[in-house]
């Protein structure tokens, strides 16, 4: 199975054909063929959450890119990435839409602008060792590896915290998703940190492609030889039947309000709306619009009304949730004096959503600003990926910039306003100061 879709983006003047094909089942290569600058290849292998081992997913990326191949060293693995012409090269893991991603990229110059060309090919097989050859002795990853990478993602899940305005955010997912696998945190658990061993580690990175699906993205010169490795490596390795993960989620059971106390300068707050809608095209589409007129923009409702007429907050922005339903977080931050003012207005303008439609200019300006960002993408390849990824995780199959765009230009006030009326409030979080 494969097929082609062909985008041309006027704004650039140019053509970006994308060839996405099913090599096997829950094994997918997708081809982006245009000159960019720079070479890129990405492979994402996404298995179900599994809340024993989550801690140890999001440590794995880390010890495996410590050591591969002939390299077992970082200095040696910098050293030839120096050698291909300061090519980069990352791997980590994250949680998305209910699975665990395990993410692996190299990026370099392209060989148009190289005199040795055969050097994407040297990246091509640099990747593949990471995925298939890291360093083990006796069935295990090496101690010191293990031990220092456990340290560094030790500071990692500690560092949550440091952001007060994005530790609100996550504390609030949590209690919004509460025994759902979507509020994990990506980092997972420090308590699990200490049960990790470098032969637990093994048994994780063994089952690495077991019931898993793999998306891989190209954007270089040698996509037969990338294809060729594709088939020589993944096809004996992947076994087991993929599950795909994700579903529906409804928010279920009393309405949360949760205050925590810590040493602050100035509050933060996260408060919680959602609805029943599924988290489709159409629905996306309309909460993406939705979601610029509430609070993403300096022109949006909550920044003019509570900071610019009453400044009630230093600031004040929503953004959307689409994972398992439609959702909107709206935060803030402001003095403790203001909690209760600050509140009641973000609520009256949720409601007044429901009273009447958004203006013509309003939706106007915020298509426009959608749009603009949507056809941004494509002009660098990493933003172009990424946003295919995401696509990809969310709507189970690609979603191309045309589909994506068309749906935002079809968005009318009706459409906003009865996504409004189907919100419901599930909860704040509330980081409040000592004093």
């Amino acid at each position: 199975m494969s097929y082609t879709l062909l985008t041309i983006f006027e704004f650039v003047g140019k053509q970006v054909m994308i060839n996405r094909e099913a090599i096997r089942e829950n094994l997918y290569l997708t081809l982006i063929d245009r000159n960019y600058k720079r070479d890129k290849l990405i492979i994402e292998i996404s298995k179900q959450i599994d809340r024993n081992i989550v801690t140890g997913c999001a440590l794995l990326p880390y010890v495996m890119s410590s050591g591969f191949g002939k390299y077992d060293s970082i200095n040696l693995i910098s050293r030839r990435l120096d050698q291909l012409y300061g090519a980069s090269l990352s791997s980590f893991s994250y949680l998305s839409e209910n699975k665990q991603i395990f993410h692996f990229e190299i990026d370099s110059p392209s060989d148009r602008y190289l005199q040795e060309k055969e050097n994407g090919i040297f990246c091509i097989d640099l990747l593949f060792d990471l995925i298939f050859s890291p360093i083990m002795k006796n069935g295990a990853f090496r101690e010191h590896a293990v031990e220092s990478e456990k340290r560094q993602l030790e500071s990692l899940i500690l560092s949550d915290i440091n952001d007060k305005s994005s530790y609100c955010m996550k504390k609030a997912l949590e209690c919004f998703y509460k025994e759902d696998n979507r509020g994990i945190p990506s980092y997972g658990y420090l308590k699990d940190l200490g049960n990790i061993t470098s032969k637990t580690l093994a048994e994780i990175y063994s089952g690495l492609l077991d019931s898993s699906k793999t998306e891989i993205l190209y954007s270089g010169s040698y996509p037969d030889y990338l294809r060729q490795r594709i088939t020589d490596r993944f096809q004996n390795g992947m076994t087991g039947k993929y599950k795909e993960a994700g579903g529906i989620f409804r928010y279920q059971g009393a309405l949360f309000d949760v205050h925590e106390r810590m040493h602050l300068d100035q509050d933060k707050l996260c408060l919680v709306y959602s609805s029943d809608l599924d988290p489709s095209l159409k629905n996306c589409a309309v909460l993406s619009v939705f979601n610029t007129i509430l609070g993403a923009s300096s022109a949006s409702r909550l920044f003019r009304e509570i900071r610019e007429k009453k400044q009630l907050c230093y600031y004040c922005s929503s953004r959307k949730i689409t994972s398992g339903a439609c959702s909107l977080f709206i935060e803030s931050g402001f003095h403790s004096s203001s909690f209760e003012a600050a509140v009641q207005v973000i609520r009256n303008i949720m409601h007044s959503f429901c009273e009447n439609d958004v203006s013509r200019q309003e939706l106007g300006t915020a298509k426009k600003t959608i749009i603009s960002s949507i056809s941004g993408f494509s002009d660098y390849i990493s933003s172009y990926m990424t946003s295919m990824l995401s696509k990809i995780n969310g709507f189970g199959t690609l979603i191309t910039q045309e589909e994506e765009i068309e749906a935002i230009r079809n968005v009318t006030a009706s459409d906003i306003r009865e996504m409004a009326e189907k919100m419901y409030c599930c909860g704040l979080y509330h980081l409040a100061g000592e004093n």
